[in-house]
C-alpha cells in the first residue's frame, strides 16, 4: 500500500468517527464524550498510519535537482 493510500485511510477513519459522534445525545456530557471519542479516534488513526508508513520506509521520490543526469 502506498503512502497516499495510508493518508487517505487516516482521513476516512477520522471522518467516520465524526459522523458516528454526531449521533451522540445533545447534552453537555454527550458533547464532551463526542469530542473525546473524536480526539481518541484521530490520535489512534494517525498512530496506526505512522507505524505503517515507518514500515514502508521513505517514499521513492527522485530528487532530480541533486542528480540532474537521471
Amino acid at each position: 500500500m502506498s503512502w497516499l493510500a495510508h493518508s487517505e485511510r487516516v482521513f476516512a477513519e477520522v471522518v467516520a468517527a465524526q459522523t458516528q459522534a454526531s449521533t451522540t445525545p445533545r447534552t453537555p456530557q454527550g458533547h464532551k464524550d463526542e469530542l473525546l471519542k473524536l480526539a481518541d479516534t484521530t490520535q489512534q488513526a494517525f498512530m496506526n498510519a505512522a507505524r505503517k508508513l515507518t514500515a514502508l520506509g521513505p517514499p521513492a521520490i527522485l530528487d532530480r535537482f541533486a542528480n540532474p543526469a537521471s
